[in-house]
């Protein structure tokens, strides 16, 4: 099962978050983030999800990245 780990505003970010992780030998998808009630405001927002047996080692990555810019 596939777990979102994260919103990114746009696809390039959700690239660059994607690269990262991967980097670190963890399969990501990226997909549209469009909620029911909300999909007219969503235009550009992209999940981030990575298999459950990687979701607490993604967040750690990325929380580290975040950190440090």
């Amino acid at each position: 099962m596939m777990k979102q780990i994260h919103i990114a505003p746009n696809r390039s970010i959700a690239d660059m978050i994607k690269g990262i992780l991967e980097n670190n030998n963890i399969p990501v998808m990226i997909q549209p983030f469009a909620p029911h009630a909300a999909a007219q405001y969503a235009d550009g927002y992209m999940q981030i999800l990575v298999p459950e047996s990687k979701e607490e080692e993604a967040k750690h990555l990325l929380s580290s990245f975040f950190d440090s810019i």
